[in-house]
């Protein structure tokens, strides 16, 4: 079983600092905003209330976006490892279960009917071949 997974900081799961500043900063922004439109309906201290608690909304809403995306890029950088995208051979034939007359597959040794109209003569295309 896997170890319990901790948050990186910004810099161990690739993302700069300015980043994660930006993503708070605009999720502050916005809180602040939305909060004052709601506040304003009180008049003027519902405007400065809802814009301090806005803000603080918000701040945490950027706060965990940011951690969402450290461990989004942790978890996929260890499934990229796990399939082979970056410690291995993506796309390679598994070698543990080879199979039993060296072919991968029947049509890739021969056998089996194909069903393609091209091999009639035909040429596949709908109506071809129809009577008038």
């Amino acid at each position: 079983m896997a170890a319990p997974l901790s948050t990186p900081t910004p810099s161990e799961a690739g993302l700069p600092h300015r980043r994660e500043t930006a993503v708070v900063a605009t999720g502050t922004l916005v809180g602040a905003a939305a909060g004052a439109a709601a506040g304003a309906i009180a008049g003027p201290p519902g405007l400065i209330a809802g814009a301090v608690i806005g803000a603080v909304a918000g701040a945490a809403t950027g706060e965990a976006l940011v951690e969402n995306d450290i461990e989004d890029a942790k978890l996929e950088a260890e499934l990229d490892e796990e399939i082979g995208v970056t410690g291995g051979a993506i796309g390679a034939a598994m070698t543990t279960r080879p199979s039993r007359i060296g072919c991968f597959s029947a049509g890739s040794a021969g056998v089996g009917e194909s069903h393609s109209p091209s091999q009639d003569g035909g040429t596949g295309l709908v109506g071809a071949g129809e009577a008038d």
